[in-house]
């Protein structure tokens, strides 16, 4: 009787455990080439991966970040974040029902923030009433939750003359507006040495003033937002220096004070003399 040759298993069944080894090869030189770099937050990236793809379970990093991705999202806007800023300033003045007397612009660099004379001002007028003040007020308190290097404010006028005892011109008008704005701003708490106040009078119109149209458009009071000092215009920058040098309000106070003083000893001594 011929004994039959036995059958080959030509099911390959082998190929099962020959693929399981190479995998098994391949997680282990990954793990050592990422090893290999000294990489140590990578390494343990790449194990965990391999680990939730083995037991379908997140990593204990991926918990984490979801709750600090949680953690953020309820906290208050980043201080350099302005959009939020741009978004709370835009209600404030919508909520203040005086939306067509203010414009908003921002950019890179600044957020532009410009408010015609009767929003804020009587005609021919340096007093805020309550109304304004509280709009200022609210401005800077808005400001107190950002960064910047310097606050801006700049007051304009029309070409007409300026028929009032209490102001020798425009610029003496618009100087005492824009002032009045910066000690509004400072009242809330923000820093005098990063508040500007500049009166341009009529010398630097937005518009010709050769209509009365044109001429309201020209009656205005600009706050500028400067995000970094390397941003400032030439007058901004000689006004920002003047600031500087003199550090505070009250130390300009101290230094007149003393000045006056020792010009009226130096009087009584050549008088007495």
């Amino acid at each position: 009787m011929i004994k039959k040759a036995p059958e080959k298993d030509k099911s390959e069944r082998w190929l099962l455990t020959y693929a399981d080894l190479m995998n098994l090869l391949l997680i282990l030189f990954i793990i050592l080439y990422s090893m290999s770099k000294t990489d140590v937050q990578k390494a343990t990236a790449v194990a965990e991966s391999i680990r939730e793809g083995i037991t379908g379970k997140p990593t204990a990093s991926q918990v984490s970040q979801s709750t600090n991705s949680a953690t953020t999202s309820s906290q208050p806007t980043a201080a350099n974040d302005y959009s939020g800023f741009y978004d709370q300033l835009s209600a404030l003045i919508k909520q203040s029902n005086i939306a067509n007397q203010v414009d908003i612009s921002a950019d890179s660099n600044e957020i532009v923030i410009t408010l015609k004379d009767t929003a804020l001002y009587s005609p021919g007028s340096a007093s805020m009433n309550t109304n304004s003040l509280n709009l200022i007020t609210s401005i800077g308190g808005l400001l107190k939750q950002i960064q910047y290097a310097y606050i801006v404010v700049e007051g304009h006028t029309d070409s007409d003359y300026i028929n009032n005892a209490q102001f020798e011109d425009n610029r003496d008008l618009s100087s005492k507006r824009a002032n009045n704005v910066a000690r509004a701003l400072e009242s809330v708490g923000l820093k005098e040495n990063k508040i500007l106040s500049l009166g341009w009078g009529e010398y630097k119109p937005a518009f010709p003033n050769d209509t009365p149209e044109h001429k309201a458009q020209n009656r205005r009071v600009v706050l500028t937002i400067v995000k970094n000092a390397d941003y400032l215009t030439a007058s901004q920058f000689v006004a920002a220096k003047d600031l500087v040098a003199m550090n505070s309000a009250s130390q300009v106070k101290a230094q007149v004070t003393s000045a006056v003083t020792s010009s009226t000893t130096l009087s009584s001594s050549k008088t007495s003399g």
